[in-house]
């Protein structure tokens, strides 16, 4: 475990404090487990555990156990997995005696996954059996299934024997030392191993003093239900027979004065004033910053997506050094559109190889951009302030829609203005303010060569 996995040490996103309410919550008598930590792919999700459990860890009075179930799907066996964790918390002079509880439960599991498929497995063959043998077979078949379900109920009874004793054993364990289990990527598995998972855990783990925590897409984890089932309704159902809490990481950063921060922008902040960057003064500016902010809440951009352009970034600035250096009334207009161009070839593949052929399609940069007809009106006054922002930043993003419409090949009739129009002298007059001075685009100014310029250094084209 590293030092930055710690809350004291680094905390950008102000998780500290949820983080000690879960540990306040897991530490009581309540019965939460298991529960869930929910969190889009890309939202620092297994970070976030990895702080929690040294945070519990500081607490001696717990065993705190991590599994990453996606590195673990490919043995197929969820009650080994956690068995084997288990038994690595255990004092030695104690383990023989464990082990010896948990094989036979362990032995059920697996060996009853072959025999619950036997019947099912014969009569199917025996359909395919040609009519003239039906009656030879039937008594064949019939004879080897009564002696497999004969088999099946003395396993079954062997098998609640070998259950009670494990989770005795686990019982005792817990009361010495609560056990805390923290199941990550349980989104990322194959679905019948995740819901093995669930079930193993619902049916073999739910004893005192053991308690689960899933940190997981709970969105992604439904799909593998549904896909396992064939059947999308009702996976919600499904999941509550197995989840008893669940809580999302925020989206947003609380400050102290009150106002909300979006937490992927903040993280593009503190990116950025590493020392890579810190020549690149124009990274910060307030309009990049306007634009980065409006992408972000209208694609709704993780960490791991913010991370993708920051390391776009650190190789444009490292081909082309010149460039994110200063910002002022000749750089403005560039470094805004080169910016877009870095985060279209970050995460929007397609759009990009458009662009880097000077296809300009305003529609789906529009998209990309958020721009819409209108902004409905708030008269909520604690708003006010986020609706002023995002106004601004939507206004900025017409902007540059209405600049990069002046460049294509197929303007698009909606950001085309004509001299009469009662908004055209401020939309020519914000490329007046963004690409210095007054500019006649009919001469030629292609605005979009700056983000198809950005597209190819990026893709290591000659510019």
């Amino acid at each position: 475990m590293t030092k930055d996995l710690e809350f004291s040490y680094r905390d950008e996103f102000n998780r500290a404090p949820l983080g000690q309410k879960i540990c306040f919550i897991l530490e009581s008598n309540i019965d939460i487990s298991p529960m869930i930590i929910d969190g889009d792919w890309g939202t620092g999700k297994t970070e976030f555990c990895h702080k929690l459990i040294k945070l519990i860890r500081n607490n001696d009075r717990y065993g705190v156990i991590y599994i990453d179930a996606f590195k673990a799907d490919h043995t197929n066996e969820p009650l080994l997995t956690i068995l084997a964790e288990v038994i690595n918390l255990i004092p030695n002079d104690e383990k023989d005696s464990f082990i010896r509880k948990a094989i036979p439960a362990a032995r059920f599991g697996i060996k009853t996954l072959g025999k619950a498929a036997v019947a099912h497995i014969l009569r199917q063959d025996y359909m395919d059996v040609a009519n003239d043998f039906d009656k030879d077979i039937s008594k064949v078949t019939d004879k080897i299934i009564d002696s497999s379900v004969e088999s099946l109920l003395n396993d079954h009874i062997e098998a609640e024997k070998s259950l009670k004793g494990l989770q005795t054993a686990l019982e005792r364990i817990g009361e010495e030392k609560p056990l805390i289990l923290f199941i990550d990527e349980l989104d990322r598995c194959r679905p019948d191993f995740a819901i093995n998972m669930l079930e193993v855990i619902k049916h073999t783990f739910d004893v005192k003093g053991v308690k689960f925590v899933f940190i997981t897409n709970t969105e992604q984890l439904k799909h593998s239900i549904a896909k396992f089932y064939g059947n999308p309704i009702g996976t919600q159902r499904y999941l509550d027979k197995f989840i008893k809490y669940s809580i999302s990481l925020p989206k947003t950063i609380n400050t102290s004065n009150r106002s909300k921060i979006n937490a992927s922008l903040e993280y593009y902040r503190s990116l950025i004033y590493k020392n890579e960057f810190s020549e690149c003064i124009a990274l910060r500016d307030n309009e990049i910053i306007k634009m980065l902010r409006q992408i972000i809440t209208v694609n709704n951009l993780s960490l791991r997506d913010i991370e993708k352009i920051v390391r776009s970034l650190g190789i444009y600035i490292l081909l082309n050094p010149n460039n994110f250096i200063s910002t002022n009334e000749y750089t403005r207009g560039r470094n805004i559109l080169s910016m877009l161009g870095i985060i279209i070839f970050s995460l929007y593949h397609s759009e990009a190889k458009k662009i880097s052929m000077n296809d300009i399609d305003i529609n789906a940069i529009s998209k990309i951009l958020g721009v819409t007809m209108d902004i409905s009106y708030t008269n909520d006054e604690n708003k006010y302030d986020e609706y002023y922002e995002k106004l601004n930043d939507e206004r900025l993003c017409r902007y540059i829609c209405y600049w990069l419409n002046l460049s294509s090949l197929t303007p698009v009739q909606s950001f085309t203005l004509s001299v009469d129009n009662e908004n055209y002298k401020e939309y020519n007059d914000s490329i007046h303010y963004y690409f210095s001075g007054p500019i006649n685009y009919r001469s030629g100014t292609t605005y979009s060569k700056y983000c198809s310029e950005a597209i190819n250094i990026l893709s290591l084209y000659e510019v």
